[in-house]
């Protein structure tokens, strides 16, 4: 099942939210394109929930973005179209509770990076506690 469902005055859209590493070795064969990662888990969204959200006369669009921060096309244009609609409905005006488009973009981005970090140090520090552990053992100390 799809994460969530938007209903805009042009209909209802499904979504799903998905990050990719474009330094994957999945991402890494034949030819380095950039965008090729993004372009591919969003075809790979497509191919899962199109049929479901035909079934269900919406239309469907992937959440996708990659480590780096960058947003695939399809992202970037309904988060456009989410502001666009926010104003139209004369919710355009900022209020301390809705951050323009810009910011927006910009702190998810953000936000991204900052998890994508966190979890490469966790990683880094799980392995240098079981490379020590490992040395440890292999002198014969008692832990």
């Amino acid at each position: 099942m799809p994460d969530g469902e938007f209903f805009l005055s042009t209909g209802a859209v499904l979504v799903d939210a998905s990050g990719v590493s474009s330094l994957a070795p999945s991402h890494l064969k034949g030819r380095k394109v950039p965008g090729r990662a993004l372009a591919s888990r969003a075809r790979y969204k497509h191919n899962k929930y199109n049929g479901h959200a035909d079934s269900l006369n919406s239309r469907f669009v992937p959440l996708v973005l990659d480590r780096f921060g960058c947003f695939h096309k399809e992202f970037s244009a309904f988060l456009k179209e989410l502001d666009t609609e926010a104003k139209q409905l004369g919710m355009g005006t900022l209020s301390p509770t809705r951050l323009d488009l810009p910011t927006t973009l910009l702190k998810l981005s953000n936000g991204w990076q900052a998890d994508g970090a966190r979890i490469v140090y966790q990683w880094l520090t799980m392995v240098r506690m079981h490379q020590h552990r490992a040395a440890v053992h292999r002198l014969g100390y008692i832990m």
